[in-house]
């Protein structure tokens, strides 16, 4: 789908799945290598891709409804920062592992606003600072990540 332009991107990573299935998935190679039976493979292969895909509808409801109620229960109680939050929050997304010069850059704050914005997403239960010390912190956006394993 992606070589003849329908999706920008792979959506479906059957990875997983052929991982989970490991000897099944030996089993149907060997069979059609020594039987050339292709039916069992493809329904094999088939399987997993509505597996996938299942999944895949499930974390992307997951991952609409965490947005929304962030958006409606958590950053609209910032006050003056709710702008800046929203847009901070919408790039978490896309980058949910940051540090304070992530954010200094992803929502062009100077440190001190950016460090302030990630002390009230911590408040707020968005981020979790993951090392433990005081400089060079890790935050995560635990919640979205949590959706993915």
């Amino acid at each position: 789908l992606v070589s003849r332009g329908v999706l920008d991107q792979p959506l479906l990573y059957l990875s997983a799945y052929l991982e989970k299935h490991k000897a099944q998935y030996y089993d149907r190679l060997t069979m059609v290598r020594e039987t050339h039976d292709l039916g069992q493979w493809l329904r094999f292969f088939l399987q997993g891709v509505v597996e996938t895909a299942s999944d895949a509808g499930r974390t992307l409801k997951g991952m609409l409804e965490l947005k929304q109620n962030i958006e409606r229960e958590r950053i609209v109680s910032m006050g003056r920062r709710t702008q800046t939050a929203m847009g901070f929050l919408h790039k978490l997304f896309a980058k949910p592992v940051v540090t304070i010069r992530d954010v200094e850059d992803m929502a062009e704050l100077s440190f001190k606003a950016a460090s302030d914005l990630v002390k009230v997403f911590e408040e707020h239960g968005i981020l979790v600072e993951t090392t433990g010390y005081q400089r060079n912190r890790v935050f995560v956006f635990k919640d979205y990540v949590g959706l993915f394993g």
